[in-house]
């Protein structure tokens, strides 16, 4: 285990599927977000069948801005954490990163990141610290788990796991950033 995380780093089940949680300090996803902060006004509201405002057509990914590289290093430690916790290993990158704004009553619908072409290992890391909850669903539906995020939690899954925000039903602003880490080559540990 690395200083950058804790004993609280966990795998967890749902059905025939996992997610992970860790953390990540505090003060940099207080950096992170004051120096996003700025450039909300250039995201978009999203027209799927959701409320929220995202940076997916500002940039499509955002961690490669210079302010981000100390969380992007962060979030790839995880990434690589996760990968241990489930046996399961792979060369990669984070292909696509967004900043994803929840006003007041705006939400994510229940979704995946499943791709045509790439599978991904699939993760979000929160800036705020009154956050709606994260609702896990296996493919299937047949369990499910509610996350009430706090400041500074990331929560990594598969691609194919399903999962949505909850309403925010709060004036405060809830912030995270999403990441897709693009699978490239399978290997193993010898």
């Amino acid at each position: 285990m690395t200083s950058d995380q804790t004993e609280e780093d966990k795998l967890y089940n749902i059905a025939q599927t996992n997610f992970y949680k860790g953390s990540i300090d505090q003060d940099v996803c207080n950096e992170a977000l004051k120096n996003v902060e700025p450039l909300f006004d250039k995201f978009n509201a999203r027209t799927w069948n959701c409320a929220l405002r995202t940076s997916t057509d500002y940039n499509e990914n955002i961690i490669n801005i210079a302010p981000l590289f100390h969380l992007k290093s962060l979030l790839l430690k995880h990434v690589t954490s996760y990968m241990f916790k489930t046996n399961e290993f792979y060369d990669g990158y984070i292909c696509h990163s967004w900043i994803n704004v929840y006003e007041k009553n705006f939400y994510q619908e229940m979704h995946t990141h499943e791709d045509p072409i790439n599978s991904y290992i699939c993760g979000v890391v929160y800036l705020t610290a009154d956050n709606s909850e994260i609702h896990f669903a296996d493919p299937l539906h047949t369990g499910h788990v509610y996350h009430k995020p706090e400041l500074g939690d990331i929560v990594i899954f598969k691609d194919t796991l399903h999962h949505r925000v909850v309403e925010n039903d709060k004036d405060t602003l809830r912030v995270s950033l999403a990441f897709n880490y693009v699978k490239k080559k399978n290997w193993q540990i010898i």
